[in-house]
C-alpha cells in the first residue's frame, strides 16, 4: 500500500501508456494478417464504403506503410 502511495496516478499513467502502445503494434501487425486471410464482400451498397475502407488498408500494408 505504501509502494502504491508513492508511485501514484502518474507512474500508473505511464504504464498503462506504455501498455497501450506495445499492444497496439501488436494487435495492427495481427490485424493486418487477418485482413490477407478474410474476404468481405457485399452487395449492400450501404456497406460499400467499409468494403472500400478494407480493400484501402489492404493496399497499403503491401506497400509496408504501418501508418494509416
Amino acid at each position: 500500500m505504501r509502494e502504491d502511495r508513492t508511485r501514484g496516478p502518474v507512474y500508473r499513467r505511464t504504464v498503462q501508456t506504455t501498455l497501450k502502445a506495445s499492444y497496439t503494434g501488436h494487435y495492427r501487425v495481427r490485424l493486418i494478417e487477418l485482413l490477407e486471410v478474410l474476404e468481405f464482400r457485399s452487395n449492400n451498397t450501404a456497406h460499400r464504403p467499409v468494403i472500400e475502407a478494407l480493400e484501402l488498408v489492404k493496399r497499403y500494408a503491401k506497400a509496408g506503410n504501418i501508418s494509416y
